[in-house]
């Protein structure tokens, strides 16, 4: 019967066997399952998510409205902020860059690699290259001499003109410590 069979569908009689041993088992599972299993089959749980939800509108109005709702425990409410912070190890407190006035500024032609990446958008690397473009080619006279430089373009020249300086008089490095 397995010889006929495969001559009739072109398979091997081990592809014959194999699928009729799946179904076999399929046929043995489905009889299981109606004959033992269908006493032990619970009816689910209704669960009531009234409170959830009633929950979720009262802390939907106290972002709105600012204000804290009475019969709700202060430990209930999460600040999610904090625990966003809590998985990163890096010191936000403490931000790399100053804060610049119009009042401090830097002269060019005699700041170190420090003092240069405390310029907003200058990293360590712009600010070397600016200390070996000073060293190969003289102080700087002019603004538009750091256009030559990799890495400082037009739009990061207009961030940084107004706190740099070219002459000694108003040379104010100290005044960034």
């Amino acid at each position: 019967m397995i010889r006929e069979v495969s001559k009739k569908f072109s398979l091997t009689e081990t592809e014959v066997k194999v699928i009729l041993f799946l179904l076999i088992i399929f046929i043995i599972g489905i009889c299981a399952k109606y004959l033992f299993l269908s006493e032990k089959i619970t009816e689910y749980q209704e669960y009531d998510y009234s409170q959830e939800d009633s929950l979720f509108a009262l802390l939907g109005r106290q972002e709105e409205g600012n204000k804290k709702p009475s019969n709700l425990n202060s430990t209930a409410l999460i600040d999610s902020e904090r625990e966003v912070l809590d998985f990163n190890k890096g010191n936000f407190s403490q931000n790399q860059k100053l804060k610049f006035s119009t009042q401090t500024r830097i002269n060019i032609n005699k700041a170190g690699l420090n003092d240069l990446v405390k310029l907003p958008g200058i990293g360590e690397k712009t600010a070397a290259n600016i200390i070996e473009y000073r060293t190969a080619h003289g102080a700087f006279s002019k603004l538009e001499e750091l256009l030559n430089i990799h890495g400082i373009g037009s739009s990061k020249l207009l961030k940084i003109k107004e706190y740099i300086v070219f002459n000694e008089q108003s040379d104010s490095i100290k005044n960034l410590r």
